[in-house]
C-alpha cells in the first residue's frame, strides 16, 4: 500500500479550484500514486482530492476503533463446551486461542468458563465519567417503600419497578464500586424484565420482591460483614434473575410432560438450569453487560457463584441447605469472611430465605401472593388434567389458607429459624411468620384491632415476645 502523509492543518485550506478537482474522467489533474488510490471510489463532486482522502482515512480509523471497542466488550465470557454443553460459545478465533491458553491447571479462572478478554475498568470504552446518580430513583424507592419489609412489588407501576431495582444496586454501592453505566443498568434491568414470562407468580414482579428482601437482609442482618462486594453483586443480580424464563409450571410437570426443557437439562434442576442459561446469553450483549468493567477472573468467579446460587433454589435442595447451615452453625467458629464455603453458604441461605419471603411479610401482602401463587398452581393443575399427567399440585393448593400453613410448617419455619440461628437480628421475621401462620389456620389477629394485626411491625423485644408467646399459645393445640 502506498503510503500518503498529508498535514491535516494544512490540507483543510487547500482551495477548491478546478484546478484542484480530480474527476473520475481526469487523472491528469492529480498525482498518478493518488488517483490509483482512489480509483475505487472517486471523490465527490465540488469536494478536493485532499479533502476526500482525509474524511475517508478518518472513518476507517474511527471503523477501526468501534469495532475493536465492540470486540473488546461482547468478548465478555466464553462457555466450555465440553462441559456445559447446553452453553453456546462464539465460534472465533480469538475465543478458540483464549480457551486453549486458559487452560492450564495454574490458572486460577474456573474450568467451566473462558474469558479471551481481560477489560480494564481504567480503559472501559462505555463507562461515563459520573456513575448513576441514586437521588434519580429515590422517589420510587421512598414512596413505595423499598426500604422496609412492608414493600409489596404487586402494587408498583412497572417503571418504578426498574427504578427501585436500581436504587437498590445504588444503595448497596455497587453502581459507584464496579462503575456500572446508567444506561447499562437500566438496559439490563429492562432485558431482565422482559425475560420474565406472564405468569400470574413467577413473573417479574416476583423478582423484584425477592430482590427486595435480599437487600433487605443484606442491610439488616450484618451478612455484609461476612460478605464481600463481589459476592452482594452475584447475590443481587441471582435474585433479580433466579426466575428468567420461568414457564409457570414445576420441574415435575416438565418431567413428566417430557418437555423439551426436561430434554435438554436430564440430570435434574430443570428449571434452574434453563434460568441461569437465560441469564447467560443475556449477558453476553454489550448494552446489557453489567460485569463488564470487571476483571476476567472476577468475571468467572461471579459467573459460577450465581450459577450456585441459583441452583439451590430448587426446592429438592431445601432440607439439605438448612441441614448443613446447621451443622455449620454448631461449630464453635463463627462465619468468616476468609472462608469460601461460608460465604456461599451464607449467599444461599439468603436467597433462599428472599425466594419464598412472602411468608414473612405484612398478613395483607402475604395474602396477595399466596393468592397468585394458587392461580398458578390451579392452571398447571388444569394443564395435567388435559393431557392426562399425574397430579403434582398438592391438594391444600385448592384451600386458599391451607396451602400457608403447610407450606410455613414444612418449609418457610425451619429455614427462618435457622437464618435466626445465624443472624439473631433477623427474629422479627420469625415472629411475623408464625403470626400470618396463626391467621391463615382460623385463629383471631394476635392483635386487637381488626385488620391492623396485619401491619403490626414488631420493634423491639418486648413486643417480640409477646407476639411470640401469644401466637404459641394459640397454636399449642395443634403443634
Amino acid at each position: 500500500h502506498n503510503k500518503l502523509t498529508l498535514n491535516m492543518s494544512t490540507a483543510l485550506l487547500l482551495p477548491t479550484t478546478a484546478s484542484s478537482m480530480m474527476m473520475p474522467d481526469s487523472p491528469s489533474s492529480t498525482p498518478r500514486r493518488l488517483y490509483r488510490r482512489r480509483n475505487a471510489l472517486p471523490p465527490l463532486s465540488g469536494l478536493s482530492a485532499s479533502h476526500a482522502l482525509i474524511n475517508e482515512t478518518h472513518e476507517r480509523r474511527h471503523e477501526c476503533v468501534i469495532r475493536k471497542r465492540r470486540n473488546a466488550v461482547c468478548g465478555a465470557m466464553y462457555f466450555d463446551e465440553a462441559k456445559s454443553p447446553r452453553k453456546s460459545r462464539v465460534d472465533s478465533p480469538r475465543a478458540k486461542t483464549a480457551s486453549a491458553g486458559s487452560s492450564s491447571p495454574s490458572s486460577s479462572t474456573p474450568p467451566s468458563y473462558r474469558l479471551p478478554v481481560a477489560l480494564n475498568r481504567n480503559t472501559n470504552c462505555l463507562a461515563p465519567d459520573i456513575p448513576v446518580d441514586s437521588q434519580a430513583v429515590d422517589d420510587a424507592f421512598v414512596r413505595f417503600s423499598a426500604a422496609s419489609w412492608h414493600f409489596c412489588s404487586l402494587s408498583v407501576p412497572n417503571d418504578s419497578l426498574v427504578d427501585i431495582v436500581v436504587a437498590m444496586f445504588c444503595d448497596l454501592g455497587l453502581v459507584k464500586r464496579y462503575q456500572i453505566p446508567s444506561s447499562v443498568l437500566r438496559d439490563f434491568v429492562h432485558t431482565v424484565r422482559d425475560g420474565y414470562l406472564d405468569n400470574p407468580y413467577h413473573n417479574f414482579r416476583h423478582a423484584v420482591d425477592v430482590s427486595q428482601a435480599c437487600f433487605m437482609l443484606l442491610k439488616e442482618s450484618g451478612a455484609q460483614r461476612i460478605l464481600r462486594p463481589l459476592d452482594t453483586l452475584a447475590l443481587m443480580a441471582a435474585a433479580l434473575c433466579h426466575d428468567l424464563g420461568h414457564t409457570g409450571t414445576t420441574n415435575a410437570f416438565h418431567k413428566n410432560s417430557h418437555s423439551e426443557l426436561a430434554a435438554q437439562y436430564p440430570e435434574g434442576s430443570i428449571l434452574e438450569q434453563h434460568h441461569f442459561a437465560t441469564f447467560s446469553s443475556l449477558i453476553k450483549d454489550m448494552s446489557n453487560n453489567i460485569f463488564f468493567s470487571l476483571k476476567e477472573g472476577e468475571v468467572a468467579e461471579v459467573m459460577a457463584l450465581m450459577e450456585e446460587i441459583i441452583l439451590a433454589t430448587d426446592m429438592m435442595h431445601h432440607g439439605k441447605l438448612v441441614d448443613s447451615v446447621k451443622a455449620r452453625h454448631q461449630l464453635s467458629t463463627p462465619f468468616s469472611l476468609s472462608d469460601e464455603n461460608d460465604r456461599k453458604m451464607v449467599m444461599m441461605l439468603l436467597m433462599k430465605c428472599s425466594d419464598i419471603s412472602n411468608v414473612v411479610r405484612p398478613y395483607h401482602t402475604a395474602a396477595q401472593w399466596t393468592d397468585v401463587l394458587r392461580r398458578e398452581f390451579l392452571a398447571q393443575l388444569a394443564q395435567e388434567n388435559a393431557l392426562g399427567l399425574p397430579q403434582t399440585i398438592p391438594p391444600a393448593a385448592s384451600a386458599p389458607k391451607g396451602m400457608t400453613v403447610g407450606f410455613i410448617d414444612f418449609c418457610a419455619d425451619p429455614l427462618f429459624s435457622t437464618l435466626v440461628r445465624v443472624f439473631p437480628s433477623m427474629k422479627s421475621l420469625l415472629a411475623h411468620m408464625r403470626f400470618n401462620r396463626a391467621a391463615d389456620a382460623g385463629f383471631p389477629p394476635v392483635s386487637a384491632a381488626s385488620g391492623g394485626a396485619a401491619h403490626v411491625v414488631v420493634s423491639d423485644d418486648s413486643s417480640l415476645q409477646a407476639v411470640r408467646r401469644s401466637v404459641i399459645e394459640r397454636l399449642s393445640a395443634t403443634w
